[in-house]
């Protein structure tokens, strides 16, 4: 065992889902946060050759009456990193995965790869609002969601429609890998959002679900 992989999901040491009062301002942004981990972790001897982050592009946040951000429940946008939360950006070559990769001890260890984190689309997302869009007419919705794990909040939730997973998820994985760095994806609340298809069009679409996984895999 060389290294280890650090998840930010479900409060591991520092997560968007478990601020107090879901402040997501309360510590300042996430990708320095993230960098100073690391280091921390590196002066103890301790070697991440793998890091998921489920809070690095755009979702669509609540905004406070005191102006502080609330971790929204969806994401509009996955090909965009949240400047705010990682002012370098993602570019393997100079942004945040970059200095992430700096720190570690090459002589020892491989290159730091980074997850992907997908999640719940918004209903109001990027390529909806985008009439050119290949995907403009690509996503379904399946009605709001409430997060079983925290419940702070519902908000109308979309999933692409089985015949465009493949071509969507080869879209924006192959600009994860090739400008971010990332070679791992995953895929959260899995078995919840392939159910939602039967629940949303009363059963139609006969292995929808199966159909939208497999084209996720291939892709």
């Amino acid at each position: 065992l060389k290294s280890l992989s650090y998840w930010s999901d479900n409060a591991a040491g520092y997560s968007w889902w478990s601020m107090p009062n879901n402040d997501l301002d309360l510590y300042g942004p996430i990708g320095p946060l993230y960098t100073r981990l690391h280091k921390e972790y590196t002066r103890e001897g301790i070697a991440f050759g793998a890091w998921e982050s489920d809070n690095t592009f755009g979702r669509s946040p609540a905004i406070d009456s005191t102006g502080k951000t609330k971790g929204g429940w969806c994401f509009n946008d996955w090909e965009h990193w949240n400047m705010t939360q990682y002012p370098n950006g993602g570019s393997i070559s100079n942004g945040w995965p970059a200095q992430m990769r700096s720190l570690q001890n090459r002589t020892i260890q491989d290159p730091m790869v980074f997850t992907y984190y997908i999640y719940y689309h918004c209903h109001d997302n990027v390529w909806t609002r985008n009439a050119s869009s290949p995907f403009h007419n690509a996503f379904i919705d399946v009605g709001v969601w409430k997060p079983l794990n925290c419940g702070k909040g519902d908000q109308d939730v979309a999933l692409l429609k089985p015949e465009y997973a493949y071509d969507f998820y080869t879209h924006i994985l192959k600009t994860s890998r090739d400008e971010w760095g990332m070679t791992m994806l995953f895929k959260d609340d899995l078995s919840d959002q392939g159910d939602r298809f039967s629940a949303s069009t009363n059963n139609t679409l006969f292995g929808a679900k199966q159909t939208w996984l497999s084209g996720i895999t291939r892709a």
